[in-house]
Order: structure tokens, then C-alpha cells, then sequence
């Protein structure tokens, strides 16, 4: 994602591989932050060394860079949806990079078949798949 007033300064990238010749912020950490070699990867670009201009330790700094005009980000789409809505952020291209986090419902052994439960695990499968869909 990027800002309107970075894409008017810059440009807007034509295609995956342009992405290269400008500045990629990127979030530091563990292996479910998605990652721009990956990302790079998925889309057939392959990237020796890839220079991320800067690395933040949290998500939120990564979008605020992006929000600022700093460079162009990487994030999961449900941590910008509020920005790409309302134009303070623009996705750059329709790739779908599916994230690596899982998510599961538990709960005691015994009680699951009980219609409180089921009814609460339907309506969060339902949800996770409307999610699911508005995010891609």
C-alpha cells in the first residue's frame, strides 16, 4: 500500500517488478509479518538482495511510514481496510498473498456439541469467511 501523495511524487509502479526502484517498508519480526521476498517470490520476481528502505518493529509504524509518504508497505489487508476505504491508502496491485496465520476455536472437551457453542462456532466461521473474502 501507498499513499496518494507518495504515488504523486513518485508515481505509480506499472507492474510487480518496478516495485524494486522504490523505497519498501517492511515490518521487522517474526515469520507470520508478511515479507516482501515472499512477496516478491509469489509474483515470479526473483530478488537476490532486496533493499527495504526502512524496518519497523510494529505494524502500526510500517502503515504510519506508508501513511506519511515514506515508501510503499506490505501489510494484511485487514490492518488498512479503514485507509484503503477511505483513500489515505491505495493497493497498488490485485495480488493475493495469502497470509500464514492460522487462527482456531477451542473449547473444553464435552461441551462442543452443545447449541450455545455450535451456534457461536457457525456464527464465527461465517464471519472468518466474510473476512476472508473482503480482505483479498
Amino acid at each position: 500500500v501507498a499513499s496518494p501523495a507518495f504515488l504523486a511524487s513518485f508515481g505509480t509502479p506499472s507492474g510487480p517488478a518496478e516495485l524494486l526502484r522504490f523505497p519498501l517498508l517492511t515490518r521487522d519480526g517474526a515469520d507470520l509479518v508478511p515479507k516482501w521476498d515472499a512477496w516478491f517470490k509469489l509474483v515470479g520476481i526473483n530478488t537476490d538482495v532486496l533493499h527495504e528502505s526502512v524496518r519497523f518493529a510494529d505494524t502500526n509504524m510500517t502503515i504510519e511510514a506508508a501513511l506519511l509518504g515514506q515508501g510503499i508497505a506490505l501489510a494484511r489487508s485487514g490492518h488498512v481496510e479503514k485507509e484503503i476505504r477511505e483513500g489515505s491508502l491505495v493497493r497498488l496491485f490485485d495480488i493475493n498473498f495469502p497470509s500464514p496465520a492460522a487462527y482456531y476455536f477451542v473449547c473444553p472437551q464435552g461441551i462442543e456439541t452443545q447449541p450455545h457453542i455450535i451456534k457461536f462456532r457457525n456464527w464465527l466461521l461465517a464471519e472468518s469467511q466474510q473476512a476472508q473474502l473482503s480482505y483479498r
